[in-house]
């Protein structure tokens, strides 16, 4: 009786079975497998079924399986490379945020040993592949990478920049000491000048005479020193102004910060190795196995 042998996709034992049987047996791992398993024609779709339900593992046993019998087939080649990353469909490969968790060697030797199988225009398929996903995406991610810590070396510096604390200026320092000194006074002498004064009736004459003078002084200091805030504050205004014209004068001349001018340049890099991935990816889709 005529012997065909195949391969356990469990184990990779080698499988001896009769086309008489019904059911084989591995003698290796003692996975038993019903002989439909076996035929060709419905591997590809019963592999299908695994990928559409995300039984990953089962429709990657499979698809192998398949490949170890037909190491030409672009469908069963393009199918593994969708469930190496638990993806059902082709378009997955266009988010480009996924391309940090890829398995690019995985992907690559899947995608080489199909470029060394698969010939006639199948094999476009994984050229492009080969451009796109393989190529271009390690370069987006890396291109990613060293943009996002350059992005956090300038907020870091423009934090620290934020939080370093101003220095005064004389006249600012004058201001705020001469406002310190204006709500103390208003707080400690008026209300007590203010309160001696009332109680000046039932006190001698000439003292209340002189309560009644350190009181009129007080308020008259009190106002000199509200005009001298008032002028204070008007000349820092005036001041912290033409610091500001001055400032974004130095900055139209000044050369630009050299972090900024780096972070500029990676960010030109990252958005040229997406502008490739997609372009590639383009003609990964048009020459899909599946239109063929």
């Amino acid at each position: 009786m005529e012997l065909k042998s195949y391969t356990c996709p469990h184990c990779g034992g080698v499988l001896i079975v009769k086309e008489q049987l019904k059911v084989y047996r591995c003698e290796y791992c003692g996975v038993t497998y019903d002989y439909d398993y076996f035929k060709e024609e419905d591997l590809l779709a019963r592999a299908d079924v695994y990928l559409k339900k995300k039984e990953f593992l089962a429709a990657k046993e499979a698809y192998g399986f398949l490949l170890e019998k037909e190491p030409d087939n672009a469908k069963a080649y393009k199918r593994l490379l969708l469930v190496t990353e638990k993806f059902t469909d082709l378009h997955d490969f266009r988010n480009e945020k996924i391309y940090d968790n890829l398995h690019f060697p995985e992907l690559k030797a899947i995608n080489n040993r199909a470029l060394k199988e698969v010939t006639g225009k199948d094999r476009v398929f994984f050229e492009a592949f080969e451009r796109s996903v393989l190529t271009h995406g390690p370069a987006l991610v890396e291109a990613r990478k060293k943009y996002n810590e350059q992005k956090d070396v300038c907020d870091n510096l423009a934090l620290e920049k934020s939080r370093a604390p101003k220095e005064l200026t004389p006249l600012k320092k004058a201001y705020e000491n001469l406002r310190c000194a204006f709500i103390l006074s208003l707080a400690f002498w008026c209300p007590l000048s203010f309160s001696l004064c009332v109680g000046s009736g039932t006190m001698n004459p000439n003292i209340a005479l002189f309560f009644e003078k350190v009181f009129g002084f007080t308020i008259l200091f009190e106002l000199i020193m509200l005009i001298a805030l008032k002028i204070l504050g008007h000349l820092v205004e005036l001041e912290e102004d033409a610091k500001a014209k001055a400032e974004d004068n130095k900055e139209h001349e000044a050369v630009e910060d050299p972090e900024e001018v780096k972070l500029k340049e990676l960010k030109k890099v990252a958005d040229r190795a997406s502008y490739e991935l997609r372009k590639n990816l383009k003609a990964l889709y048009e020459n899909d196995p599946d239109k063929n």
